[in-house]
Parts: structure tokens; sequence; C-alpha cells
């Protein structure tokens, strides 16, 4: 009997953490701030709000700085601030056709 209890006990503890995460999505012109050598990448929604982008994943990272100018949606993780700048967590990104350009707010997708 313990041993049921024991094994339904994990069972519940392993499910309750295995959700799933939960990632946002934010639209705007790619562009580069701060000065040399400190410039890093940012996104600038439509309401002229700059985003610093956290990027862990070089090969996004070299493409976006190609893709400065460039209306993308990217899709993030989490938000924190940093030294009064607010940074994104970059999941992926998807560069936007000149004729669907629309300035979204964030969204929030599951």
């Amino acid at each position: 009997m313990k041993k049921i209890i024991y094994i339904l006990f994990f069972i519940l503890i392993f499910f309750s953490c295995t959700n799933e995460p939960e990632y946002y999505n934010i639209t705007g012109q790619i562009v580069v701030i701060g000065n040399e050598p400190f410039s890093h990448l940012a996104i600038k929604d439509k309401s002229n709000n700059y985003y610093s982008l956290d990027i862990s994943d070089k090969k996004i990272e070299l493409e976006l700085y190609k893709l400065q100018g460039e209306i993308v949606n990217i899709t993030y993780d989490f938000m924190y601030c940093f030294l009064d700048e607010i940074y994104i967590k970059v999941i992926k990104y998807e560069l936007l056709n000149k004729s669907n350009i629309k300035y979204n707010e964030q969204q929030h997708v599951h």
C-alpha cells in the first residue's frame, strides 16, 4: 500500500512540473542602439518603445544584424529590466513581408 502511495506521489510531482512554457510576440523594426563597442540589437514597436534583445543563439543574432531596419515578429519567453533597459529573451523571429506589415501590440501565445 505504501508503494502505491509513493508511486502516485511521484507521478503527481512529475506531471505538476511539466508545464508548457508560455511565449509572447512583439512586432517592430530591428535597430541597433548604444555606442560602439557597447552597441546591441533592439526592436522598436509602433509606440516607439525600445526593447533590447537578449539572444543566446548566435546564428539568430547575426541574421538580425543583417535585418536592421526590417519589420520582424519576435517570439520571446520572458522580459526583464537591467540597467534601466528592458530586455526580451528571444526564442525565434519571423521576417514580415512589406505587404503584411502590421504593428501588433505585444501578444500572448500559448
